[in-house]
């Protein structure tokens, strides 16, 4: 029990700069926001919190022991495909340990990303994300906790499988959690973001990601690095780096809406739903609507 305890002191305090970001985002959105807030922003923010805190949970249950404990115990007992190949992680200084631990997580966020996009099952996981109509700060916490579970588990394998140690993966993590947030900021990005689009995700970039346009939506898969999207082909070819559309032409979604994903049961259901098609929804909306013949 005092093990659980202790894991839980330790995701509070690694979730400490995602808590710092969120605040400075609240803050960057209230003092110049892209578009004016809905009036739904503090339910949807609960909301997401709270399904975010049942992914961490479930982390906590499902995987006793911590990503970075977990490999540490590889890397020293000289398991992974790097010892194999006489590749010694542990020697690396902390710098080169970062480095590369970012560039990998990065890459294995995008490849993940990546096929939440390719396969039914896994995005019906995503969609939860996607099925936001608004991107502010909150949706960065929108992740269902099936989808938080699977993306661990490709870490810990690919991880322990290279046999590169944990030690950097505390600041890496802290860094892309904070990025994570300011990409989903509701703010504008000035004419110079594009130069910063060259190399990092921008809140620009990452918002035509959200856009409920089909020629959009498998585009911009990028987690805090742009490199990745360049390299597979997925940066949205007519992007460039600023976004040029008025903000109250652009609407977010996913490309098939279903209002059963605005609450938090039905967020943490949809994996297990199909999803309905545009004429089954049309069909319930207009079922829904009184008739006003009947009141004339």
């Amino acid at each position: 029990m005092s093990d659980f305890f202790a894991s839980i002191i330790e995701l509070l305090v690694s979730f400490a700069p995602l808590i710092i970001a969120f605040a400075g985002a609240y803050a960057l959105e209230v003092w110049r926001p892209w578009r004016r807030r809905d009036e739904r922003f503090w339910l949807r923010a609960a909301q997401a919190t709270i399904l975010y805190a049942v992914g961490v949970w479930l982390v906590v249950v499902l995987f006793p022991g911590s990503l970075q404990e977990l490999s540490d115990n590889n890397a020293q007992s000289g398991l992974g495909l790097l010892p194999l190949l006489g590749v010694e992680p542990l020697n690396w200084s902390l710098p080169v340990l970062f480095v590369v631990t970012f560039c990998l997580r990065d890459l294995l966020l995008y490849t993940t990303h990546w096929t939440t996009h390719k396969f039914p099952f896994l995005w019906r996981m995503h969609r939860v994300h996607h099925s936001d109509i608004e991107i502010d700060a909150s949706t960065a916490l929108r992740d269902h906790p099936l989808e938080i579970i699977y993306g661990l588990s490709v870490h810990i394998i690919v991880f322990l499988a290279l046999g590169i140690p944990g030690t950097a993966l505390g600041p890496t993590i802290a860094v892309s959690l904070a990025l994570g947030v300011w990409v989903h900021t509701n703010t504008p990005s000035p004419q110079w973001m594009k130069y910063v689009a060259l190399v990092l995700v921008t809140p620009d970039y990452h918002r035509r990601h959200h856009s409920a346009a089909m020629a959009d939506f498998n585009c911009n898969l990028g987690n805090s690095l742009t490199i990745w999207d360049r390299l597979f082909g997925t940066v949205h070819a007519t992007f460039k780096g600023v976004s040029t559309e008025q903000n109250q032409d652009v609407s977010f979604g996913c490309p098939v809406p279903d209002e059963q994903r605005d609450t938090l049961i039905g967020m943490l259901l949809d994996p297990f739903q199909r999803e309905l098609t545009e004429q089954e929804i049309a069909a319930t909306t207009s079922a829904a609507k009184p008739d006003s013949s009947q009141h004339s």
